[in-house]
Protein backbone atom coordinates (compact mmCIF):
# COMPACT_ATOMS: atom_id res chain seq x y z
CA UNK A 1 0.00 0.00 0.00
CA UNK A 2 0.97 3.76 -0.86
CA UNK A 3 0.53 6.28 1.50
CA UNK A 4 0.32 9.24 -0.26
CA UNK A 5 1.26 12.31 2.16
CA UNK A 6 -0.25 15.98 1.21
CA UNK A 7 0.08 18.10 4.30
CA UNK A 8 2.13 21.57 3.31
CA UNK A 9 5.09 20.97 5.20
CA UNK A 10 8.70 19.62 4.92
CA UNK A 11 9.47 15.68 4.54
CA UNK A 12 5.65 15.28 4.81
CA UNK A 13 5.91 11.55 3.68
CA UNK A 14 8.50 10.98 6.65
CA UNK A 15 6.25 12.91 8.98
CA UNK A 16 3.43 11.07 8.06
CA UNK A 17 4.96 7.61 9.04
CA UNK A 18 6.52 9.12 12.47
CA UNK A 19 2.78 10.40 13.24
CA UNK A 20 1.38 6.99 12.36
CA UNK A 21 4.33 5.15 14.78
CA UNK A 22 3.56 7.28 17.70
CA UNK A 23 -0.19 6.08 17.22
CA UNK A 24 1.16 2.31 17.24
CA UNK A 25 2.81 3.25 20.23
CA UNK A 26 -0.05 4.72 22.34
CA UNK A 27 -2.79 2.72 21.16
CA UNK A 28 -0.17 -0.44 22.49
CA UNK A 29 -0.48 -1.84 18.65
CA UNK A 30 0.91 -4.95 18.36
CA UNK A 31 4.35 -5.26 16.48
CA UNK A 32 3.71 -7.49 13.80
CA UNK A 33 1.39 -4.43 12.65
CA UNK A 34 3.91 -2.27 13.00
CA UNK A 35 6.86 -4.20 10.87
CA UNK A 36 3.74 -4.43 8.27
CA UNK A 37 3.63 -0.53 8.43
CA UNK A 38 7.18 0.15 8.15
CA UNK A 39 8.28 -2.94 6.02
CA UNK A 40 5.45 -3.44 3.73
CA UNK A 41 3.51 -0.04 3.49
CA UNK A 42 5.48 2.88 1.60
CA UNK A 43 4.99 6.94 2.66
CA UNK A 44 5.66 9.02 -0.09
CA UNK A 45 6.08 12.42 0.61
CA UNK A 46 4.19 15.19 -2.49
CA UNK A 47 4.10 18.31 -3.40
CA UNK A 48 0.80 19.91 -4.74
CA UNK A 49 0.93 22.98 -6.46
CA UNK A 50 -2.80 24.53 -7.35
CA UNK A 51 -3.58 27.72 -6.53
CA UNK A 52 -7.14 27.50 -4.20
CA UNK A 53 -8.05 30.74 -2.77
CA UNK A 54 -10.85 29.19 -0.85
CA UNK A 55 -14.84 28.36 -0.88
CA UNK A 56 -17.81 30.20 -2.74
CA UNK A 57 -19.25 32.59 -0.87
CA UNK A 58 -21.48 33.44 -2.80
CA UNK A 59 -24.89 31.99 -2.08
CA UNK A 60 -27.19 32.08 -4.99
CA UNK A 61 -23.47 30.78 -7.04
CA UNK A 62 -23.64 27.36 -4.16
CA UNK A 63 -27.96 26.90 -4.67
CA UNK A 64 -27.14 26.58 -8.16
CA UNK A 65 -24.05 24.54 -8.20
CA UNK A 66 -26.48 22.48 -5.84
CA UNK A 67 -29.36 21.87 -7.80
CA UNK A 68 -26.62 21.00 -10.54
CA UNK A 69 -25.24 18.28 -8.63
CA UNK A 70 -28.60 16.97 -7.28
CA UNK A 71 -26.59 17.08 -3.56
CA UNK A 72 -25.20 19.74 -1.01
CA UNK A 73 -21.43 19.39 -0.69
CA UNK A 74 -20.55 21.71 2.58
CA UNK A 75 -16.79 21.33 1.55
CA UNK A 76 -17.10 22.33 -2.08
CA UNK A 77 -14.41 25.20 -2.74
CA UNK A 78 -12.27 26.83 -5.89
CA UNK A 79 -9.45 25.99 -7.74
CA UNK A 80 -7.63 26.94 -10.50
CA UNK A 81 -7.73 24.75 -13.78
CA UNK A 82 -3.47 24.65 -13.56
CA UNK A 83 -2.57 21.98 -11.56
CA UNK A 84 0.44 19.63 -10.79
CA UNK A 85 1.06 16.66 -7.86
CA UNK A 86 4.63 15.87 -7.81
CA UNK A 87 4.81 12.26 -5.75
CA UNK A 88 8.34 11.40 -4.22
CA UNK A 89 9.10 7.36 -4.60
CA UNK A 90 9.91 5.08 -6.94
CA UNK A 91 9.52 5.65 -10.44
CA UNK A 92 7.51 2.41 -10.61
CA UNK A 93 4.70 3.70 -9.06
CA UNK A 94 4.10 5.53 -11.95
CA UNK A 95 3.01 2.63 -13.37
CA UNK A 96 0.98 1.30 -10.10
CA UNK A 97 -0.87 4.40 -9.26
CA UNK A 98 -3.93 4.80 -11.63
CA UNK A 99 -3.04 8.40 -12.92
CA UNK A 100 -0.87 7.63 -15.79
CA UNK A 101 -3.13 4.99 -17.37
CA UNK A 102 -5.73 7.99 -16.95
CA UNK A 103 -3.61 10.05 -19.16
CA UNK A 104 -2.63 12.58 -16.30
CA UNK A 105 0.86 11.95 -16.50
CA UNK A 106 1.87 15.85 -17.76
CA UNK A 107 -0.19 16.62 -14.30
CA UNK A 108 0.60 13.86 -11.30
CA UNK A 109 3.81 12.00 -11.93
CA UNK A 110 6.60 10.16 -8.97
CA UNK A 111 9.86 11.19 -8.83
CA UNK A 112 12.68 10.25 -6.80
CA UNK A 113 13.41 13.69 -5.57
CA UNK A 114 10.88 16.37 -5.40
CA UNK A 115 12.87 18.59 -4.12
CA UNK A 116 13.63 20.48 -7.39
CA UNK A 117 10.08 20.80 -8.13
CA UNK A 118 9.48 22.24 -4.33
CA UNK A 119 12.29 24.96 -4.94
CA UNK A 120 10.67 25.96 -8.23
CA UNK A 121 6.94 26.56 -6.82
CA UNK A 122 8.22 28.06 -3.66
CA UNK A 123 10.73 30.74 -4.90
CA UNK A 124 8.98 31.71 -8.14
CA UNK A 125 4.53 30.88 -7.54
CA UNK A 126 5.02 31.32 -4.17
CA UNK A 127 7.92 33.88 -3.92
CA UNK A 128 5.78 36.48 -6.10
CA UNK A 129 2.47 36.44 -3.84
CA UNK A 130 4.84 36.88 -0.81
CA UNK A 131 7.07 39.44 -3.38
CA UNK A 132 4.36 42.14 -4.09
CA UNK A 133 0.75 41.59 -2.38
CA UNK A 134 1.77 43.12 0.77
CA UNK A 135 2.80 46.71 -0.77
CA UNK A 136 -0.06 46.29 -3.55
CA UNK A 137 -2.53 45.90 -0.92
CA UNK A 138 -0.83 49.24 0.72
CA UNK A 139 -1.37 51.04 -3.05
CA UNK A 140 -5.22 50.05 -2.82
CA UNK A 141 -5.47 46.57 -4.32
CA UNK A 142 -7.54 43.92 -2.94
CA UNK A 143 -7.30 40.83 -5.26
CA UNK A 144 -4.52 39.19 -7.22
CA UNK A 145 -6.00 39.47 -10.82
CA UNK A 146 -6.41 43.61 -10.24
CA UNK A 147 -2.63 43.48 -9.68
CA UNK A 148 -1.96 42.14 -12.72
CA UNK A 149 -3.97 44.80 -15.01
CA UNK A 150 -1.59 47.20 -13.30
CA UNK A 151 1.46 47.57 -15.36
CA UNK A 152 3.55 48.63 -12.27
CA UNK A 153 3.16 46.06 -10.14
CA UNK A 154 3.07 42.98 -12.66
CA UNK A 155 6.38 44.65 -13.99
CA UNK A 156 7.87 44.84 -10.41
CA UNK A 157 6.76 41.42 -10.22
CA UNK A 158 8.27 40.02 -13.47
CA UNK A 159 11.27 42.35 -12.92
CA UNK A 160 12.34 40.44 -9.86
CA UNK A 161 11.41 36.83 -11.03
CA UNK A 162 13.02 37.12 -14.60
CA UNK A 163 15.94 39.37 -12.95
CA UNK A 164 16.68 38.28 -9.36
CA UNK A 165 14.96 35.13 -8.54
CA UNK A 166 15.24 32.82 -11.27
CA UNK A 167 18.94 33.56 -12.07
CA UNK A 168 19.87 32.03 -8.10
CA UNK A 169 18.42 28.89 -9.09
CA UNK A 170 20.22 25.29 -10.08
CA UNK A 171 17.73 24.27 -12.29
CA UNK A 172 16.99 24.07 -16.58
CA UNK A 173 16.27 28.01 -17.15
CA UNK A 174 13.89 26.79 -19.85
CA UNK A 175 11.51 25.04 -17.60
CA UNK A 176 11.81 28.05 -14.76
CA UNK A 177 11.03 30.53 -17.86
CA UNK A 178 8.39 28.33 -18.58
CA UNK A 179 7.06 28.22 -15.39
CA UNK A 180 7.37 32.02 -14.84
CA UNK A 181 5.60 33.16 -17.74
CA UNK A 182 2.47 30.80 -16.47
CA UNK A 183 2.26 32.17 -13.18
CA UNK A 184 1.28 35.57 -14.90
CA UNK A 185 -1.49 33.24 -16.31
CA UNK A 186 -2.96 32.05 -13.02
CA UNK A 187 -2.27 35.13 -11.30
CA UNK A 188 -4.75 36.41 -14.03
CA UNK A 189 -7.28 34.34 -14.26
CA UNK A 190 -10.66 35.66 -14.14
CA UNK A 191 -12.05 32.85 -12.11
CA UNK A 192 -10.32 33.45 -9.02
CA UNK A 193 -10.73 36.11 -6.93
CA UNK A 194 -7.70 35.76 -4.69
CA UNK A 195 -7.34 38.00 -2.23
CA UNK A 196 -4.97 40.11 -1.13
CA UNK A 197 -5.39 39.72 2.55
CA UNK A 198 -5.80 35.80 2.59
CA UNK A 199 -2.26 36.01 0.76
CA UNK A 200 -0.75 38.07 3.98
CA UNK A 201 -1.56 35.45 6.05
CA UNK A 202 1.54 34.70 8.29
CA UNK A 203 3.88 36.84 6.06
CA UNK A 204 6.84 37.12 8.36
CA UNK A 205 7.66 32.81 8.09
CA UNK A 206 6.22 33.38 4.31
CA UNK A 207 9.11 35.77 3.31
CA UNK A 208 11.98 33.96 4.93
CA UNK A 209 11.09 30.89 3.30
CA UNK A 210 10.12 32.04 -0.12
CA UNK A 211 11.84 35.64 -0.82
CA UNK A 212 14.86 35.12 1.96
CA UNK A 213 16.63 32.37 0.25
CA UNK A 214 16.95 34.05 -3.41
CA UNK A 215 17.94 37.58 -1.69
CA UNK A 216 20.81 36.05 0.07
CA UNK A 217 21.59 33.93 -2.88
CA UNK A 218 21.41 36.64 -5.38
CA UNK A 219 23.70 38.99 -2.59
CA UNK A 220 26.55 36.22 -2.31
CA UNK A 221 26.62 35.83 -6.35
CA UNK A 222 26.39 39.80 -7.42
CA UNK A 223 27.75 41.58 -4.40
CA UNK A 224 25.12 43.87 -4.46
CA UNK A 225 21.75 43.87 -2.98
CA UNK A 226 18.17 42.69 -5.79
CA UNK A 227 16.15 46.14 -6.09
CA UNK A 228 12.72 44.16 -6.24
CA UNK A 229 13.36 41.55 -2.85
CA UNK A 230 15.03 44.40 -0.94
CA UNK A 231 11.51 46.74 -1.92
CA UNK A 232 9.36 43.69 -0.66
CA UNK A 233 11.05 43.22 2.39
CA UNK A 234 10.40 46.84 2.88
CA UNK A 235 6.81 46.22 1.75
CA UNK A 236 6.40 43.60 4.92
CA UNK A 237 7.45 46.18 7.29
CA UNK A 238 5.75 48.92 5.58
CA UNK A 239 2.26 46.35 6.29
CA UNK A 240 2.83 45.27 9.40
CA UNK A 241 3.63 48.98 10.73
CA UNK A 242 1.05 51.21 8.88
CA UNK A 243 -0.37 53.40 11.12
CA UNK A 244 -0.88 50.95 13.68
CA UNK A 245 -3.67 51.08 15.43
CA UNK A 246 -3.76 48.46 18.48
CA UNK A 247 -3.50 44.21 19.30
CA UNK A 248 -6.46 42.67 20.33
CA UNK A 249 -7.20 39.11 19.89
CA UNK A 250 -7.58 39.15 16.41
CA UNK A 251 -4.59 40.56 15.17
CA UNK A 252 -2.57 44.03 14.98
CA UNK A 253 -5.16 46.45 13.44
CA UNK A 254 -3.03 48.54 11.32
CA UNK A 255 -4.43 51.24 9.00
CA UNK A 256 -3.55 51.65 5.03
CA UNK A 257 -3.73 55.10 2.93
CA UNK A 258 -6.99 54.36 1.69
CA UNK A 259 -8.24 54.84 5.14
CA UNK A 260 -9.41 51.70 5.97
CA UNK A 261 -8.40 49.54 8.49
CA UNK A 262 -6.95 45.83 8.03
CA UNK A 263 -5.78 42.81 10.12
CA UNK A 264 -2.41 41.23 10.73
CA UNK A 265 -2.59 37.86 10.78
CA UNK A 266 0.37 35.90 12.12
CA UNK A 267 2.43 34.50 15.45
CA UNK A 268 1.77 36.31 18.06
CA UNK A 269 5.44 36.95 18.90
CA UNK A 270 5.48 38.69 15.69
CA UNK A 271 2.53 40.98 16.36
CA UNK A 272 3.53 42.27 19.70
CA UNK A 273 7.27 42.79 18.11
CA UNK A 274 5.42 45.36 15.93
CA UNK A 275 3.17 46.82 18.11
CA UNK A 276 6.06 47.14 20.58
CA UNK A 277 8.28 49.17 18.56
CA UNK A 278 4.76 51.27 16.92
CA UNK A 279 6.44 54.39 17.93
CA UNK A 280 9.87 53.77 16.21
CA UNK A 281 11.15 55.96 13.51
CA UNK A 282 11.53 54.08 10.12
CA UNK A 283 15.39 53.63 10.84
CA UNK A 284 14.86 52.13 14.02
CA UNK A 285 12.33 49.94 13.24
CA UNK A 286 14.14 48.67 10.28
CA UNK A 287 17.15 48.12 12.44
CA UNK A 288 15.05 46.25 14.91
CA UNK A 289 13.53 44.01 12.43
CA UNK A 290 17.12 43.15 10.93
CA UNK A 291 18.59 42.28 13.69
Amino acid sequence: PSMLACELIDNNGKELLKCVNQYIEQWGMEDGFKKYVNEECTFCGSLVDRIVPGRIRDEKEVAELEQKHGYADPLLDVGEVFGVWVIEGDPKLNDVLPFKKAGLEDRVFVVPDMSPYKKRKVRILNGAHTGFVLGAYLAGENIVRDCMQDETIKGFMNKMLYDEVIPTLPLDKQDLLNFAAAVSDRFNNPFVNHELMSISLNSTSKWKARNMPSFLEYVKEKGELPVCLTMSLAAYIAFYSNDIQELNEKGLVCKRPAGNEYVVSDDRWALDFYYEHRNDSAEDLVHAVLT
